[in-house]
């Protein structure tokens, strides 16, 4: 049974990947959640690069939607429009770069690739070029908690020799004590631990992305199923309820779960996603009240079964 027909959908409200670029302007502002927090960020982003500071830093829990958030103000031309004339703004993640990997996507996306065996000078060039013709260069560095104690060097280094370049690291897993959250839960490898510690400690501006509230999650389900063809009252108010609960407030797993629901509700014929069918799918793909962690390739597996049912 095809699900979206039977919702009459056009397509996936929940959709389980980003890309990196949006296809259209159109389907980026129709699937793209700004409100709430998300807005708030964004507004902070917008600050921090008309005030010119130098270094900023954005954190957040993982799969809380901060990469696509990035991505979306990076490629978004509403966006650029409120930013200050002449400013170019890059996205790059650079989780496993080496320092010579990132300086060569430098002198490839923003100046001009090149021979040269000196690859930090040729990025250093780029760099001033780039500002001398642009007026202000901003370097949106995802994936930092994954990034090389070198990498992180670098780009301590690359941010202390311009006063046009403003540089966002984006990491997740971060606690609000240290900087790093507890050994269990982060990401951050110990490599890297010293490097990108000293750069947060420089952060003139830091941007917390938190989990989503209710109301937030809510409204989120409201304008992807309307935006996607179909009622917002698809899903029962306590079910969207649990599914908030489930995924601790995180976009990437409510995505998940919510897709799985329209699938499984579709398979019985339901009129609306009931509360109880949320819990009978997380149970089946192994996810229990008040976890944390989310078991993404057995859930593609229970979907294709349920899909068959």
């Amino acid at each position: 049974m095809n699900y979206l027909k039977y919702w009459k959908l056009q397509r996936s409200p929940f959709p389980l990947g980003q890309p990196a670029v949006p296809t259209t302007s159109s389907e980026s502002t129709s699937t793209f959640f700004n409100e709430g927090t998300v807005q708030e960020a964004i507004a902070r982003i917008h600050f921090l690069i008309q005030s010119q500071r130098s270094l900023g830093a954005i954190l957040g829990p993982q799969g809380v939607g901060m990469s696509r958030l990035l991505k979306q103000f990076c490629n978004s031309s509403s966006y650029a429009m409120k930013l200050p004339t002449q400013c170019r703004v890059h996205y790059v993640a650079v989780g496993g770069w080496s320092a010579d990997r990132f300086y060569r996507w430098v002198s490839s996306t923003i100046g001009h690739r090149t021979e040269s065996c000196d690859q930090y000078q040729t990025a250093i060039d780029c760099i001033a070029g780039s500002t001398a013709m642009s007026g202000r260069l901003v370097l949106v560095v995802d994936d930092c908690d994954w990034a090389s104690d070198e990498l992180c060097i670098a780009l301590n280094e690359l941010q202390s020799r311009s006063t046009r370049l403003t540089i966002l690291l984006a990491l997740s897993s971060v606690g609000p004590q240290n900087g790093f959250a507890n050994e269990e839960s982060s990401s951050i490898s110990s490599k890297n631990r010293g490097a990108l510690s000293k750069m947060l400690q420089k952060s003139q501006l830091r941007i917390d992305l938190p989990a989503w509230g209710l109301g937030q999650t809510a409204d989120y389900f409201s304008m992807m199923l309307e935006s996607a063809g179909g009622r917002s009252s698809i899903f029962e108010a306590q079910a969207i309820t649990r599914i908030h609960e489930l995924s601790n407030g995180l976009v990437k797993p409510m995505n998940q779960i919510a897709d799985l629901s329209l699938v499984a509700a579709a398979a019985r014929k339901f009129v609306r996603v009931p509360s109880d069918l949320i819990d009978q799918i997380c149970e089946e793909v192994g996810l229990v009240s008040g976890s944390s962690h989310f078991p993404w390739t057995e859930s593609s597996q229970f979907r294709a079964a349920v899909a068959s049912t």
